[in-house]
């Protein structure tokens, strides 16, 4: 009865070796692709129109600025350049009788410079106010007179979605045409992207 133990057990174990020799490892494979096509997008967050309301003598002498009176979003995978431009080298007056009041050159873009809100300093043992806070507020921006197409550069930027870091912006609008004819006035103004 040993024996036949013994015998038994050498046979598992020959037939275990021998399962163990003849399997091999085998392989399975295959390449993965990635096709990545050129994005390039622009998009407003608002199309409101923007209007500028001369209705003071002080108006007509300085001029209007609206900062902030534009917002784009950006998302490229390349670096890219967006343009403005008019429709036309002159704006439209609703009457028809005064199209050449206004000229596209008139309006003035440029790049929004926010100055952030800086908050007051306390005295940490009084509470007492050292220094006031400074609410936030617009720099001076460069302004570039607005031509017809191919217009004129307003931002360029790098690849990226429009949470990277200046793939939003906003832009500011400078008007100041002097003392021009009682009418209301329009010029659709177009931005365009391209990848550089």
């Amino acid at each position: 009865m040993k024996k036949s133990i013994l015998t038994s057990f050498a046979l598992v174990l020959l037939a275990f070796a021998a399962n163990a020799q003849s399997s091999s490892s085998t392989t399975a494979q295959h390449t993965v692709k990635v096709i990545a096509s050129p994005v390039l997008d622009i998009s407003m967050t608002s199309t409101a129109d923007v209007e500028f309301a001369f209705d003071t003598p002080e108006k007509y002498e300085a001029g209007i600025i609206k900062n902030a009176a534009t917002q784009l979003k950006v998302k490229s995978t390349k670096s890219w350049t967006v343009k403005a431009s008019g429709a036309s080298a002159n704006f439209s007056s609703t009457s028809g009788n005064n199209n050449s009041e206004l000229a596209v050159g008139d309006l003035e873009i440029g790049s929004t410079i926010l100055i952030p809100e800086v908050p007051a300093v306390l005295d940490p043992l009084t509470s007492a106010i050292i220094t006031p806070a400074v609410p936030a507020s617009f720099g001076t921006a460069t302004f570039s007179d607005l031509t017809t197409s191919p217009g004129i550069i307003v931002k360029t930027g790098t690849k990226g979605g429009n949470a990277k870091s200046g793939n939003t912006f906003s832009l500011d609008y400078k008007l100041n045409p002097g003392y021009i004819a009682q009418d209301t006035y329009a010029m659709v103004v177009t931005y365009t992207i391209s990848q550089d």
